[in-house]
């Protein structure tokens, strides 16, 4: 990956520039021995291409039978790239990276708005961006998306990327996953910064189906600076995560560190590892606050090693679930302090009896301190309690049914931030 920014950053040295460039469509269905460029000024979009000040508009689309040797860049622009497309189909491929729309400046700022990357059966080698920035000023990554499906194989995914030596922001970004393979992480935003502040925000993570290694909504790292993420919304409803799910990651040794107010939703019929954890996010370096108001919606039953850094865990009921069933089950230890808990029904209400009793977390080294709660839904009364390692939710009334006995109770210019830019692990500290 480093080399093909370093590779990138020699070739927007050396292109031609132009005041702008817009509205060029490039259909690759041979074999193109060099990167493409949607603003490229061969019919096949290989150099030389013109670098504008704005890229916008353009596109390039590889084909069945179409391959790539190097990179394919939507659109390349020196103060920005907006809506520019990168699409591959199944049976194209490209040996380097996808970039949507990709901006590079040596001192101003820099903006990728709008881009977007689609991969519906095709391969894509190195990383895919929807919308990349690199910049010596600001830089900024805003509404950018990627979305891939069918039998496609890609290596590391992010909806926008910003690194900068100043501050940094990646707005709004997204990935939509419904098959395929990731052979390492996906994200929906990421900023980096050297010598600045960070933010990731509103990142979106939609997964039904494919494999990835670690999932999470932003990820954010500053050198000196502060990072800040938050209101990430992280939903896996299929696929297989190999590794771990958040709605932030953080490096923050010199700042302040916050991950607040990110969602995961887990549903539908999701694979993890043994030894995968759930995070509402997590500052792997630096401190900071990584609890407040994040939010697990857990909407199936599932089994992970821990779960970390959540405020608030609402426990959606299946229609078919029963007596004795367990919600979340753990291999490794979890905290319960200050955390809420709140019970719903996922769909139609279940068919329990008074007296029936729903594991919500079952693991023996359970630690901090919960407070008994009662919760009313659809006629139903749930006491929710710890109890043997266990917490539980027992039905003390049911619709139709008197009320039954207490029981339970109860970079300079770009490369630095290369050196920043490495796979997400999480890495949990409860």
């Amino acid at each position: 990956m480093k080399k093909m920014f370093f590779i990138l950053a020699l070739m927007a040295l050396c292109l031609t520039t132009g005041a702008s460039w817009a509205g060029q469509d490039i259909d690759i269905s041979g074999v193109i021995a060099d990167s493409v460029f949607g603003n490229g000024t061969w019919p096949d979009g290989t150099a030389p291409a013109v670098w504008p000040d704005n890229a916008e508009g353009n596109s390039v689309t590889v084909n069945n039978g179409g391959s790539v040797a190097g990179t394919v860049v939507g659109g390349a622009g020196i103060v920005s790239a907006t809506n520019n497309s990168v699409t591959v189909n199944s049976g194209g491929s490209a040996s380097g990276s996808a970039y949507g729309g990709f901006a590079i400046h040596p001192t101003d700022k820099a903006t990728a708005i709008g881009n977007r990357v689609n991969i519906s059966g095709g391969s894509v080698g190195m990383e895919v961006f929807g919308g990349l920035v690199q910049s010596g000023g600001e830089a900024e990554t805003k509404g950018n998306s990627v979305t891939i499906s069918g039998s496609s194989v890609v290596k590391m995914v992010c909806g926008g990327a910003a690194m900068s030596d100043a501050d940094a922001a990646a707005v709004d970004n997204s990935i939509t996953m419904s098959g395929g393979n990731a052979l390492e992480d996906i994200y929906g935003g990421y900023a980096g910064s050297g010598a600045g502040d960070v933010k990731v925000t509103g990142s979106i993570v939609s997964m039904s189906g494919g494999s990835a290694k670690n999932v999470g909504g932003g990820r954010g790292i500053s050198t000196t600076g502060d990072v800040t993420i938050t209101g990430s919304k992280v939903s896996i409803s299929g696929g297989t995560i190999n590794g771990n799910a958040g709605g932030g990651y953080i490096e923050c040794p010199a700042g302040t560190a916050t991950g607040t107010g990110n969602t995961l939703t887990i549903s539908g019929n999701p694979v993890f590892h043994a030894t995968s954890g759930l995070y509402g996010s997590n500052i792997d370096v630096g401190t900071g606050d990584e609890f407040t108001g994040n939010r697990l919606e857990l909407k199936t039953a599932i089994v992970v090693q821990l779960v970390c850094n959540f405020e608030f865990m609402d426990f959606y009921l299946p229609s078919g679930i029963s007596d004795g069933d367990v919600m979340l089950a753990l291999t490794d230890s979890t905290s319960l302090t200050d955390v809420k808990v709140d019970l719903k029904f996922n769909t139609s209400p279940p068919n329990l009896a008074v007296g029936d009793v729903i594991t919500l977390i079952d693991w023996v080294l359970m630690t901090g301190s919960f407070s008994d709660k009662t919760v009313t839904v659809s006629g139903y009364t749930f006491e929710i309690s710890r109890t043997s390692g266990k917490l539980v939710a027992e039905v003390t009334a049911a619709p139709g049914k008197k009320g039954g006995g207490g029981g339970c109770n109860g970079f300079t210019y770009g490369l630095v931030m290369l050196a920043l830019f490495v796979p997400f692990v999480l890495r949990g500290k409860c």
